[in-house]
This record gives structure tokens, C-alpha cells and sequence, in this order.
């Protein structure tokens, strides 16, 4: 089987919490993503996609601020950044606010 290269992938992290984000950041290493950025709330995405366009965003969902589905859905609709179809991955150790966010509908 061919080993996949991510070596050149950039990955933002989006995760208020220092032990996700860290978390994250070692299993996405060890998996060969070498490029990483993260923030740590909601209003720094915007700052994040425009200083250096990722190609996944790994979020991390509720926030004290809100949910991302207001931001994922600027994304998907070119009011953010510049790629509309840029994957999303949303995580939570919460999954009732999981079920209930307003972006399971918005993509």
C-alpha cells in the first residue's frame, strides 16, 4: 500500500482549549501533517484564513463565544476566505451540542 504524504497539507486548528489543540497537533504530527496553524476563538479565524489559506480546518465546538456554525457558514457562502469548499472537521467531547448545531444542515 502506498504511505500517503501530508507533509504539505496546512491544517488550522480551532480549539479555545490548550489540551485539544495540543492533542490534535501531536496526532495530526504523527500522522505526517507537518503544517499547522491554530487560534484559539472564533473572531482569529478570519485573520488566520487570509494570513495563510489552509487546506483543512479542524475545529473545535462549543465555544465560550458560540458555536462555528456562523463562521462555517460565511465560509460556505464566499463571505469568508477563499475557498468556499474548504473541509471542515468539527470535534467535541459534547455530543448533545454536537446534534444540535445549526451547521449539521449548512454543510
Amino acid at each position: 500500500m502506498k504511505k500517503l504524504n501530508f507533509g504539505d497539507v496546512h491544517v488550522l486548528i480551532v480549539a479555545h482549549d490548550k489540551v485539544t489543540a495540543a492533542s490534535l497537533k501531536t496526532i495530526l504530527r504523527n500522522a505526517g501533517f507537518n503544517s499547522m496553524g491554530s487560534v484559539k476563538g472564533l473572531a482569529d479565524i478570519k485573520t488566520a484564513l487570509d494570513e495563510e489559506p489552509p487546506d483543512l480546518m479542524i475545529c473545535e465546538c462549543p465555544f465560550p463565544e458560540g458555536d462555528p456554525g456562523g463562521v462555517i457558514h460565511a465560509l460556505r457562502h464566499h463571505e469568508l476566505g477563499s475557498n468556499p469548499f474548504l473541509p471542515v472537521i468539527k470535534v467535541t467531547s459534547d455530543i448533545r451540542a454536537a446534534m444540535e448545531s445549526p451547521n449539521r444542515k449548512e454543510g
